[in-house]
């Protein structure tokens, strides 16, 4: 198994969710916070380079990183932090659903969530987006070829 079919398990879990489609969930696709479809849009990209470990002759676990970041629109005032925090709770629930990403491969996932930003225009005249990371670590076991 490869990173980018685990990457792409994760993103099939959050389409999964009623409130997340490929209108508004992408892998490593910025161009679709300007799309229009919607007013919170999530973007799942690679995260800090994984580490192998070997636990026998044979047998290694690979960790990788898999971070969702949470853009939440802000239109106006009534446009609050409530509003990021109810699409990462989705998320979150979402995703403890499938602790295995629905991989045979993957031992588990843990999920850590990070503090919440103000994304604002170039010249900082206005605040246009609130963002929140997800971060999911997920663990493959697999066996190595090169000592059959």
């Amino acid at each position: 198994m490869s990173y980018s079919q685990g990457e792409a398990a994760i993103l099939t879990r959050l389409q999964a969710h009623e409130d997340f489609s490929s209108d508004n969930a992408t892998r490593g696709d910025y161009g679709i916070l300007n799309s229009g479809h919607d007013n919170v849009y999530l973007v799942v990209r690679p995260g800090d380079p994984g580490e192998q470990e070997y636990i026998t002759f044979r047998v290694y676990v690979v960790a990788w990183n898999t971070v969702i970041e949470v853009w939440q629109r802000y239109l106006n005032e009534t446009t609050t932090l409530t509003d990021l925090e109810a699409n990462v709770e989705k998320i979150k629930t979402q995703m403890e659903s499938y602790p295995q990403l629905g991989l045979s491969q993957v031992q588990y996932s843990i999920m850590t969530i990070g503090t919440p930003t103000e994304q604002w225009t170039e010249d900082g005249s206005a605040l246009v987006w609130l963002k929140q990371e997800i971060n999911i670590q997920w663990q493959e076991q697999s066996e190595s070829q090169a000592f059959a």
